[in-house]
């Protein structure tokens, strides 16, 4: 019997990696160790090279990040060892295992960079936040260690259901809230995102396996505002389009562009659903099943 590949997830108990973990555990050709709080430590390099020896695992997808742009503000020094100094363990741990790293990055390293066309990943970079700051670093201190490590520029996402009690309420959960409710919801005109269902992520991810290293963005293309997506999620849920509201004060002395061109990884096979397209298809899917 062949062998199966050993893939260990960091933060299998959040948003992304709980749904990550949700689709390698149906996979036969895999085998998935589960790693999240803390077990390993990851603040412990040494700990974490020994972990690596015991489990031997052949790819990391590293999720594990304080991403709450809020709570890096308050606490940077705490921030920081989870989003950089935890990450360079890990890639310390990768390149004495020849382990194949992929991190889990974002869309906010472009904020505020001047470029309001879709981004590309050979933008120059100043992040005004700790946590674009910190996600640029760890981006630069992975390559420095691993030729081969890739970095997954993800964009803001979203899921049909909660997975458990601590999760923030997703896009879809907080419209259908508002409809449950009688509420309206205010989304900015002068702000682009590429909005992407996490289930995409989640199946697009084994396919990174196979990338050369370096960065690459890895969210749905989208053209439209914020808050004409919503509009068009809510034609096609069949919802009433009241519950929404045009904000025009937000972003208005500064337009937020956050969409990203995938050309970059479109030439290796892997072409993510644009924003709108995607809903469609996921919300057919999670209707139907």
């Amino acid at each position: 019997m062949k062998q199966r590949n050993k893939i260990l997830i960091t933060g299998s108990g959040g948003f992304l990696g709980t749904r990550l973990c949700r689709h390698f555990e149906k996979m036969s050709e895999y085998e998935l160790i589960q790693a999240h709080r803390e077990q390993p430590d990851l603040s412990d390099q040494e700990g974490v090279l020994r972990f690596f020896q015991t489990v031997r695992p052949d790819y990391l997808i590293h999720c594990a990040a304080i991403s709450d742009l809020r709570a890096c503000e308050e606490d940077p020094k705490g921030s920081y060892q989870v989003n950089v100094e935890y990450t360079r363990n890990l890639a310390r741990a990768c390149s004495s295992y020849g382990v194949k790293m992929i991190f889990c990055s974002s869309d906010q390293v472009y904020l505020k960079n001047g470029v309001q066309t879709p981004h590309q990943e050979t933008e120059a970079l100043k992040p005004p936040h700790h946590y674009g700051k910190q996600k640029m670093e760890a981006e630069e201190l992975i390559l420095n260690h691993l030729s081969d490590a890739v970095c997954l520029r993800l964009s803001w996402m979203y899921d049909f259901v909660k997975l458990s009690s601590w999760e923030h309420d997703q896009l879809y959960v907080i419209l259908q809230n508002a409809l449950k409710n009688h509420e309206t919801l205010s989304f900015s005109v002068h702000d682009k995102r590429s909005i992407t269902c996490v289930r995409e992520v989640a199946r697009q991810m084994e396919k990174t396996f196979d990338l050369p290293g370096g960065v690459y963005n890895f969210g749905s293309e989208n053209q439209y505002t914020t808050y004409e997506v919503v509009g068009r999620m809510l034609e096609i849920m069949n919802a009433d389009p009241a519950v929404i509201i045009k904000d025009e004060k937000a972003f208005s002395d500064d337009p937020r562009n956050l969409c990203m061109d995938l050309e970059k990884i479109r030439k290796y096979g892997i072409d993510l659903q644009d924003t709108l397209t995607g809903f469609q298809d996921a919300f057919e899917r999670f209707i139907n099943q």
